[in-house]
């Protein structure tokens, strides 16, 4: 038949090279999704032909609740959005690359003004106009089309990359500090630990040289999801931590976006719950700070990941769609909910103490009536739950930082375990 083809002409190719392609992502698209055999309490993955269950359920089928089992909600694993891309699987029929698709090294993680043209051929000029496009639409950050881009393995990776860029341009022969206000993002020290370079520290301490300071602002701040403003201004480096930063979360123009800084950091994770990808950009107004984080996200990794790029590629996309754009509504419905649940549980008592604004993915809740010699974790891992410990944050022990982005069932589980909390 193939060579019937050929002989028919130009068209007849073309028709039949269509007709593959059409097979192939019809096929890709209709992947079973069959999470009935799980229960409703696990997702199916036809890989492995396997259920993987969720926190404190069991078995093949994930029919078993674990008897004093700790509900796990510590990473900021944003699993529940797992479930809108399972009710829209079509939207993932170009989100998985071909087998051949970019095999060699691919080289360079940043689009800059002085670099594009040698990208020639990349994917990651696409992935930069794909981004601007998205945060042009939302209105979350001011002038995305004159910002240099730079991808790293996840936010995690851009924070190191920050700190040395930072260091490394700006105060080469002093000591440099990264500050945040508490309570803050833990990974931020965590950060300057995987920079392993000398005469840098952590600090909270507001009276240093901003010359020699590198601050980090998480905007809307994780955990408590308040707008705070910087406490150094015109440091060495200011660096807005935009990843919750999305109309799905919060009320992005309440937050005063657009948002004018010189560092902005995003990431798949918190967008669209693509954690497992392990992609974060960063839109850096300098080009040389640009530059030198590219320069060390090449040197810890080489490059990020070409199927992550490509996944992250498609999926942007596939926000740009008018009817796509559901999603943040989707979303923003799923946090109102929870909030609002959240709210009744704690409603007419004094035992807990709910402290973050309502929206995000995070409760930064207090206890108040803690036993001599305990901590809030304590309390909350006694009733079968085991949030990160707010010492973690800056925050004093009878704090804990409670995640709402749970799958559906363990969210369950939760509000009754809160509950009890409340009435033992």
């Amino acid at each position: 038949k193939l060579q019937f083809l050929y002989f028919i002409g130009d068209s007849a190719i073309k028709m039949k090279r269509s007709i593959v392609v059409a097979i192939c992502v019809a096929t890709a698209g209709a992947l079973p999704v069959d999470d009935e055999k799980c229960s409703g309490q696990g997702y199916y993955y036809t890989d492995i032909d396997e259920c993987m269950c969720f926190s404190c359920f069991d078995g093949r089928s994930c029919e078993e609740e674990v008897p004093g089992c700790l509900v796990t909600d510590t990473l900021g694993n944003p699993e529940v959005l797992e479930e809108y891309w399972r009710n829209h699987s079509g939207a993932g029929s170009a989100a998985v690359a071909e087998v051949y698709y970019r095999t060699p090294y691919q080289y360079g993680n940043a689009v800059t003004a002085g670099n594009r043209a040698g990208l020639k051929g990349s994917l990651l000029p696409a992935f930069n106009d794909s981004v601007v496009r998205l945060h042009q639409r939302v209105g979350n950050v001011a002038d995305p089309e004159k910002k240099n881009l730079v991808i790293g393995a996840g936010v995690t990776q851009l924070i190191a990359a920050a700190i040395f860029a930072c260091k490394a341009l700006y105060a080469p022969d002093k000591h440099f500090y990264v500050y945040a206000q508490p309570p803050y993002y833990s990974g931020y020290t965590s950060g300057l630990l995987g920079t392993g370079m000398a005469n840098v520290s952590f600090t909270t301490d507001e009276t240093l040289d901003p010359s020699q300071v590198i601050e980090f602002l998480a905007y809307p701040n994780n955990p408590n999801n308040a707008f705070n403003k910087p406490k150094y201004p015109t440091a060495a480096c200011l660096v807005h931590d935009q990843v919750y930063f999305w109309p799905s979360l919060v009320d992005i123009k309440a937050g005063g976006a657009p948002v004018h800084t010189t560092i902005s950091f995003f990431s798949m994770s918190k967008l669209t719950g693509h954690a497992g990808t392990r992609l974060g950009w960063a839109l850096v107004e300098d080009e040389a700070l640009a530059n030198a984080m590219d320069g060390y996200v090449s040197m810890m990794s080489k490059h990020v990941s070409i199927d992550a790029q490509y996944r992250s590629y498609q999926v942007v996309n596939y926000l740009q769609n008018e009817d796509n754009f559901a999603f943040f509504t989707w979303l923003r419905g799923v946090m109102s909910t929870r909030w609002e649940e959240l709210g009744q549980i704690l409603a007419n008592q004094s035992k807990l103490v709910q402290h973050a604004v309502p929206g995000a993915f995070y409760a930064w809740i207090q206890c108040t009536s803690l036993p001599e010699g305990s901590t809030c974790l304590d309390v909350f891992k006694s009733n079968g739950i085991n949030p990160a410990d707010g010492t973690k944050f800056g925050g004093t022990p009878d704090f804990v930082r409670l995640e709402l982005v749970v799958p559906t069932p363990v969210w369950g589980l939760l509000k009754k375990r809160i509950t009890s909390i409340i009435q033992s």
